[in-house]
């Protein structure tokens, strides 16, 4: 009888070790219990309940022991499995654990639009993964073979997806009626100017005939001419931006290769910046020259990385004409350049550009005050840094340096502590895990442009705006460079991490973008009467219209934006109503029930009208 008790204990002994129990005992746990809820996330989900806002019903759904049971069916099933599996494959559980979880993660959040339900879910979930990868017995990694293609391959995949995403949602964006005169018509009409004689000049940015380049230094558009004169339509500009957003993920390839990460770290690093929601949301508001700057500035610092002197000074170049605070950033890199090169042949390079950038700028900003608009620009932005509210940048910096304590009162503020967490959170803190000091140089931009800017001005800390896609490409490249520093266990395990967290942030913030496709699609046919019957316009009439029609009318010469600096302040008459030939108008807007009966009045009369969308009225001074 002993015999066969001790002969039975020693087979259970043998299948244990065969299932790695109790070693991998809360690694399988997980991964049942999370699997069982993935498959309760779809199968309930379908009924319409919401784990999160219809959290009651959810619950009761199902009851409570079968949950129990189907979970202990599931590790039962999971272990023997494991006992089945050849050594090779004793990684099992750490993987099931980590994709079960992602998985559930995904479930949960995609689509949710919800910034802090994200932030929660991908904290704890990132806990349990690091967990789970030091269970990863893994051989030591290897450089990358200069010859091997698997994570480029798989890189690219992701990235052309992403950017098919960006451009197809932006475009529907567009083709809903969601895009304004500021800031997307205005570089529609822009561009056709640019095409035409290659002359800025717009009507609707500033209500008057004048050049773009008046208020922005942003010469770097010519480089999209030829594009754009190839293909002269509104989804041409987009589709470019979703590609120049993209395009920092070459450069940052190449440098991660040249750091010695393995391909599969080079994949998650890869993955982290295609999906990261601070080079993705602004492209969704709505076009911007800053969307140059994650391509340009990543190959600047992959200049910088690889010691290309003369790739340095082209791209510091390039950089410096996307605008006129554009050569902060080459300030920030010339600098670090400076400190992070050993060789004083290499180093004198780095404070030349510096130099020389930051000689560019204050000149171009001067230009601008004294030839352009300027100084509406720097009081918009710098104004709470201005004692002189008519000074230049040269008085904020005056500012900055006499007083550091109330620049530094300027950095965190309740309207920017989110907004900081929010970039900060998907790059695990990375920028920060350094103990070199001159790499914080690199976050000057981010400091300057997106919290102290933001204090005062909200939409620079605001990751749905334009004012991040500079200051976010630097702090991956700070991440990457910090994480290549750490022991090679930790140059396995963080870009994994990192990969995981802007996925998540991806889909619990940015993914709910697709619905505009969604939207689009349903009423497809409903918007494309309204865009015909504005293209059927006259192309030499002047034409105002709501903020977001003119962006679908800016193929023209003149072109403005109808609101209520158009009525007089008792909304009685209409200023100046021969300017315009026709006006275009939503009909559920307020200013077309003020406006309609003015108009009638000027004798204005209805021309043409799409559904119960868009109504268009043209002056009896215009003969056709």
């Amino acid at each position: 009888m002993n015999t066969d008790r001790n002969s039975l204990f020693k087979k259970l002994r043998i299948f244990l070790e065969h299932a790695r129990l109790p070693e991998m005992l809360l690694l399988r746990i997980i991964t049942s219990y999370f699997s069982v809820s993935v498959a309760l996330n779809l199968v309930i989900g379908k009924d319409g309940l919401d784990p999160i806002k219809n959290w009651g019903e959810y619950i009761a759904a199902v009851p409570f022991a079968d949950i129990v049971l189907i979970v202990m069916s599931v590790f039962i099933a999971l272990t023997t499995i494991c006992a089945l599996l050849p050594k090779h494959l004793r990684n099992f559980d750490p993987i099931s654990s980590i994709v079960s979880l992602v998985l559930f993660d995904l479930s949960l959040l995609l689509g949710t639009n919800n910034f802090h339900l994200t932030a929660g879910v991908s904290l704890v979930s990132l806990i349990v993964i690091a967990y789970a990868l030091n269970k990863l017995k893994l051989t030591e990694e290897t450089p990358q073979k200069s010859g091997s293609f698997f994570s480029e391959a798989i890189i690219a995949g992701f990235t052309v997806a992403m950017i098919a995403f960006i451009s197809i949602g932006t475009i529907c964006h567009h083709r809903l009626f969601y895009t304004g005169t500021h800031d997307f018509g205005l570089f529609v009409q822009m561009f056709h100017s640019l095409a035409d004689n290659l002359t800025a000049v717009t009507t609707c940015e500033r209500d008057t005939l004048m050049s773009h380049f008046a208020i922005h230094s942003s010469y770097i558009f010519y480089l999209l001419v030829p594009v754009f004169k190839l293909f002269p339509y509104e989804e041409t500009l987009l589709i470019s931006q979703a590609v120049l957003a993209m395009g920092g993920v070459v450069p940052l390839v190449l440098i991660a290769k040249k750091r010695g990460f393995s391909q599969g770290a080079t994949i998650a690093i890869g993955a982290a910046y295609v999906f990261s929601t601070a080079l993705i949301s602004p492209c969704f508001y709505d076009f911007h020259e800053n969307a140059f700057l994650p391509t340009l500035l990543m190959w600047t610092l992959w200049a910088v990385d690889t010691k290309k002197t003369a790739a340095f000074y082209i791209f510091s170049a390039l950089v410096c004409i996307v605008k006129e605070d554009a050569p902060l950033y080459i300030i920030a890199i010339g600098m670090y350049a400076f400190f992070e090169n050993k060789e004083f042949s290499k180093r004198i390079h780095g404070l030349i550009v510096a130099f020389l950038s930051g000689g560019y700028m204050i000149f171009i900003t001067r230009w601008l005050t004294e030839n352009g608009d300027g100084h509406t620009m720097t009081s918009s932005r710098f104004g709470h840094l201005l004692i002189d509210p008519e000074g230049g940048i040269v008085d904020v910096v005056i500012s900055a340096f006499s007083n550091p304590g109330y620049l530094l009162s300027q950095l965190i503020h309740e309207n920017t502590l989110v907004f900081f967490l929010h970039v900060m959170l998907p790059l695990l803190f990375l920028p920060f895990f350094t103990k070199k000091i001159h790499r914080y140089l690199l976050m000057v931009p981010f400091i300057v442009m997106n919290l102290v800017i933001g204090v005062n001005y909200g939409y620079a800390a605001n990751i749905g705006f334009q004012y991040i896609f500079g200051p976010a490409t630097l702090m991956i490249f700070m991440s990457l460079i910090n994480v290549s520093d750490m022991t090679p266990h930790m140059r396995r395990n963080i870009p994994i991490l990192w990969s995981i967290a802007t996925i998540l942030f991806f889909a619990g913030t940015q993914a709910n973008d697709a619905n505009y496709i969604k939207q689009y699609n349903e009423k497809k046919e409903f918007y494309v009467q309204s865009e015909q019957m504005l293209d059927s316009i006259p192309e030499d009439a002047v034409i105002a219209g709501n903020a977001l029609i003119t962006s679908h009318l800016c193929d023209r010469d003149e072109i403005y934006i109808f609101d209520y600096n158009d009525l007089n302040a008792e909304k009685t008459e209409l200023i100046n109503p021969e300017r315009y030939d026709f006006i275009a108008l939503f009909i559920h807007s307020d200013v077309y029930v003020d406006a309609v009966p003015l108009l009638e009045k000027e004798g204005f009369t209805l021309w043409s009208q799409s559904n119960d969308h868009i109504a268009v009225y043209k002056s009896s001074l215009y003969q056709e």
